[in-house]
């Protein structure tokens, strides 16, 4: 009888010894299992995290990036595609060659081409496809327009500065010769006369040359609070001259209270002066030019409005190039083709814009925006502030 309750006794103890092994090995495995399940949980997290910095950078890219699968699907196109993708009045065409190209690439071969697409604004795109693995295609759109537009105006700027340097100096040589050989007084004055206005048209445009460099080069700008009020009387009395001997009449509209900024004095009158000597140049006698100066949600706007010949939508995307000079027949105007040039660098510098509204026969408005500021001790100690012009 003990030796049966020892063995019931040691049967029993085995049973627990069993089932606590049993439950000591569920626990480690659940133990496992949850510590697989963090670790895969982690492993996703950092996996999806690396997938939204992939796809935000891919996103930032100023190149448009599409993925094609094996069956011609585009399975990703980044924010850039899609613009490129959506051009008006091109979107068809670029679609269009997009597909055609990544066939290709599909088929393991690497592609180029060039897409243009015409505006206003003109606009050149490149793309580039490449054959991946399991028959995808990669396809990456960029715009060359820029670097087109900086090659035609690298190439303009050497041909123009040679022709607007060589008229004035092939003048100068000409008038110094026929002066040597002149006795007559009156002839010599004439001489002498046309010497110092091609003098003077020499003086300007290398002027102008270094103004403009300045500018581009971010050098000599003095910032202060500017009232623009002051910037454009400034102006209208640096161009009267011009205004008076054209028969011009100039109209200002501006607002009743200072409109401040903060800039460059200096810089921002030449920029109201180029503008209203161009109107006045390029408008026929006894037309009026208007300036008006108005403060537009936070934006100090500057605008010439004139009545002259007006400019094509050819020219419009151009004529804030360095020399690009608008072919009026009817003008007998010459100037540098560098002050609108000089326009839009001082508009640029002071986190500005300018902008053109023309029709040919009807006339232009050219268009200067800043950012306003207030300026509280100008606004109390200029309290009857008024403007001689009206």
């Amino acid at each position: 009888m003990p030796l049966v309750v020892a063995l019931l006794a040691c049967l029993c103890c085995g049973l627990v010894f069993v089932i606590y092994r049993q439950r000591h090995k569920q626990q480690e495995s659940n133990a496992r299992i949850a510590w697989l399940e963090a670790e895969c949980q982690q492993n996703l997290e950092e996996a999806k995290s690396k997938h939204d910095q992939f796809i935000e950078t891919l996103n930032s890219l100023s190149e448009g990036v599409l993925l094609s699968d094996s069956n011609g699907h585009v399975i990703f196109r980044n924010n850039a595609a899609h613009a490129f993708t959506q051009t008006r009045h091109g979107n068809a065409l670029v679609e269009a060659t997009i597909q055609e190209q990544l066939a290709e690439s599909r088929q393991g071969k690497a592609t180029k081409k060039e897409i243009q697409l015409y505006g206003p604004p003109d606009q050149t795109l490149m793309l580039h496809t490449s054959p991946l693995s399991n028959k995808c295609a990669l396809a990456v759109i960029e715009d060359i327009s820029h670097l087109l537009r900086h090659e035609i105006i690298r190439r303009d700027l050497v041909t123009n500065i040679g022709h607007e340097l060589r008229t004035p100096v092939g003048a100068l040589s000409v008038l110094a010769d026929a002066m040597q050989n002149e006795t007559d007084s009156k002839i010599l004055l004439s001489l002498s006369e046309s010497i110092g206005k091609e003098s003077i048209r020499l003086t300007q445009i290398v002027e102008d040359l270094l103004e403009l460099s300045q500018l581009e080069q971010s050098l000599d700008q003095h910032t202060t609070v500017v009232v623009m009020q002051d910037v454009i009387r400034r102006a209208i009395t640096r161009v009267s001259g011009v205004a008076t001997q054209n028969g011009t009449e100039l109209k200002v509209e501006l607002e009743a209270e200072p409109v401040c900024v903060i800039g460059d004095s200096f810089q921002l009158t030449s920029a109201v002066y180029n503008l209203l000597e161009n109107a006045i140049k390029y408008s026929e006698s006894n037309r009026p030019v208007r300036v008006s100066l108005t403060n537009s949600n936070g934006k100090a706007e500057i605008a010439v409005r004139d009545k002259g010949f007006g400019i094509s939508r050819r020219d419009q995307d151009r004529v804030f190039e360095r020399f690009y000079r608008v072919d009026y027949s009817r003008s007998s105007a010459a100037g540098s083709g560098l002050g609108l040039s000089l326009v839009r660098q001082v508009a640029l510098r002071h986190d500005g814009e300018i902008t053109l509204e023309s029709e040919e026969g009807v006339g232009s408005t050219f268009t200067i925006r800043l950012p306003a500021c207030a300026s509280p001790e100008y606004l109390e100690s200029h309290k009857q502030f008024s403007l001689s012009y009206s």
